[in-house]
């Protein structure tokens, strides 16, 4: 079975948002991956990838956060038009903790 990802476009001026930024910041539509793909510098456009294992949570994400502000920079989010295959199994943060031994729980590093 052949897994896709969805993908999101950011885009902003300015340099103070970083990968973990953007992570929290996405974080309540589940992002598989952050990637910043052009640090702008201060007067510059800069721009990142937010892939999602769904094409419910990228749109989601992309009508609540188009336009939404981080650090008093306003994001531009941008719905990329193509799923894309991936060469290797998602790992969700659940099937991650099902595959915690017991004695390791409650000490989940993501």
């Amino acid at each position: 079975m052949s897994q896709f990802l969805w993908r999101v476009d950011v885009s902003w001026i300015g340099a103070d948002i970083d990968e973990d930024n953007l992570r929290q910041h996405f974080a309540p539509f589940n992002p598989i991956n952050v990637s910043i793909e052009n640090d702008g510098g201060f007067y510059n456009d800069s721009t990142a990838i937010v892939n999602f294992a769904t094409s419910k949570e990228a749109e989601t994400a992309q009508l609540q956060l188009d336009q939404s502000q981080l650090h008093s920079i306003t994001l531009s989010v941008k719905l990329f038009n193509k799923k894309y295959p991936i060469s290797s199994p998602i790992q969700t943060p659940a099937i991650i903790q099902n595959q915690i031994k017991p004695q390791q729980k409650g000490i989940l590093i993501i």
